[in-house]
């Protein structure tokens, strides 16, 4: 059974954030990795960012960078100058710190939040999967090419994977479980979850 902190982020299941860190160091990834876990919440960003280390030479993130991720978590196209009122800093200051967090890999992009049922993918699921050993560094290359599967994690637990699906309708669903994941060598077994209603706490 697969334990990694998945990269790929969602913030809901990790282990305690020094473990991270801790782990992390002892694995030898780059901090830039580990800061970019995941910023999907401004609970996430709360909570995560206090333990999180930046790459440039182990330099812990300060309040003024906490604030800075809150709000653009918040609104990704706030502009520097609101952003620099917000947490009471110029907005030359404002501006070299939103650079310096995007360079050292902690603000990895910046995106919309799309609404699927508008988008016209009116059926969702979470996938979980059972994967066979040692395939999961080319199983993942597999995942990232569906364009249907909207989020990956590697997880620890009764299963390895789990999947957010956005589809059409459930036929489509269907499709791309059945003819799609499940004919991949590395996927031993699935087990789908639809989802009902979506909530976006950020």
């Amino acid at each position: 059974m697969f334990c990694y902190a998945s990269m790929l982020t969602d913030p809901y299941s990790y282990p305690p954030n020094a473990a991270i860190v801790d782990e992390a160091v002892l694995l030898g990834y780059a901090g830039r990795q580990i800061a970019n876990v995941s910023w999907i919440t401004r609970k996430g960003v709360d909570v995560m960012a206090k333990d999180v280390i930046e790459a440039a030479g182990g330099r812990r993130l300060d309040d003024i960078d906490h604030g800075i991720l809150a709000e653009l978590t918040a609104n990704g196209r706030a502009s520097v100058t609101a952003v620099a009122e917000a947490v009471h800093i110029s907005r030359a200051h404002a501006y070299s710190r939103i650079a310096r967090l995007t360079e050292t890999g902690v603000l990895s992009r910046f995106t919309a939040v799309v609404d699927p049922v508008k988008a016209g993918l009116r059926s969702s699921a979470y996938v979980t999967l059972k994967v066979r050993q040692h395939s999961w560094r080319e199983l993942k290359e597999q995942l990232r090419a569906v364009p249907e599967i909207h989020h990956i994690a590697l997880v620890g637990g009764s299963f390895d994977v789990i999947l957010l699906v956005r589809a059409q309708d459930n036929a489509h669903l269907r499709q791309v479980i059945f003819d799609q994941l499940q004919s991949m060598p590395g996927i031993l077994d699935t087990q789908t979850f639809l989802v009902f209603e979506d909530l976006d706490s950020r």
